[in-house]
C-alpha cells in the first residue's frame, strides 16, 4: 500500500512519548532529512535539483516542553504558537487551517503530530480538502498512532516495538508502505532531544 509521507506519535515500553516522521514518494526520491540549529528538514540529496516547491520543509522542531513533527512548512508556525503560550489543540488548528491541504495536483493533506511533554500529552491532526481534524489520543505503553497524506488518513494504530529513537527510526523505514525514503524519530529526555534520522 502506498500512503505517501506519514506523522507517527506513542509510548515507548516504560510510557514516554516520542514522535516520528516517514518521507515516501514516487516522483522524488533523491532526498534525505538534516538537522541544522534544532530544526529537522526535507532536503534534496547533494547535487540534485526538483522543481517543486512542496520538496524541501521543515519537518521536525522542539518547541518548549513540545516536540512537533509534520509533512511540510506548517512545523514551524504550530511550534511557533506553542512557545507563545498557545493550547497544543490551538496551535494545531490555527496554522492547519490557514495553510491548507498542498495546492499540488494532489490536493496532498498536510499532518502533523504534537508530544507535550509538560501535560505527557499526543496530539495528531490533518487538514484536507474535505476535513480538518485535530485530536488528543489516549496512547498506552508500547503503542503508536500514524496518520498518513494517502489512504490512512484517519488516526490508525501501528506496531513499532522499539524504545530509542535510533531503532524507532528504523522501525519506521521499515514499515509495510511502499516508497520509503527517510526518517526521524525522536524523544525529549530530561529536557533533552534525543532523535535519530534514517
Amino acid at each position: 500500500m502506498y500512503i505517501g509521507r506519514f506523522v507517527v506519535i506513542g509510548r515507548d515500553s516504560k510510557g514516554a512519548l516520542y514522535v516520528g516522521y516517514r518521507v515516501s514518494g514516487r516522483s522524488q526520491p533523491n532526498r534525505k532529512i538534516v538537522m541544522k540549529d534544532g530544526v529537522a528538514s526535507v532536503v534534496p540529496k547533494d547535487g540534485v535539483q526538483y522543481d517543486n516547491p512542496f520538496v524541501t520543509y521543515p519537518c521536525f522542531r522542539q518547541a518548549g516542553d513540545c516536540l512537533v513533527a509534520s509533512n511540510g512548512s506548517q512545523t514551524w508556525p504550530i511550534g511557533e504558537k506553542i512557545i507563545c503560550g498557545s493550547p497544543v489543540k490551538d496551535a494545531l488548528t490555527l496554522p492547519l487551517l490557514a495553510l491548507e491541504f498542498e495546492r499540488d495536483q494532489y490536493h496532498t493533506p498536510r499532518i502533523a503530530t504534537v508530544a507535550d511533554y509538560g501535560r505527557d500529552e499526543a496530539w495528531i491532526g490533518i487538514v484536507m480538502d474535505s476535513k480538518i481534524e485535530v485530536r488528543k489520543l489516549s496512547i498506552a505503553p508500547s503503542e503508536a498512532r500514524l496518520i498518513a497524506v494517502y489512504e490512512l488518513t484517519d488516526v490508525t494504530q501501528v506496531s513499532i516495538a522499539s524504545d530509542d529513537p535510533d531503532s524507532i527510526a528504523e522501525e519506521l523505514m521499515k514499515l509495510p508502505y511502499e516508497h520509503p525514503i527517510c526518517s526521524i524519530a525522536a524523544t525529549m529526555r530530561d529536557g533533552k532531544v534525543v532523535y535519530a534520522i534514517r
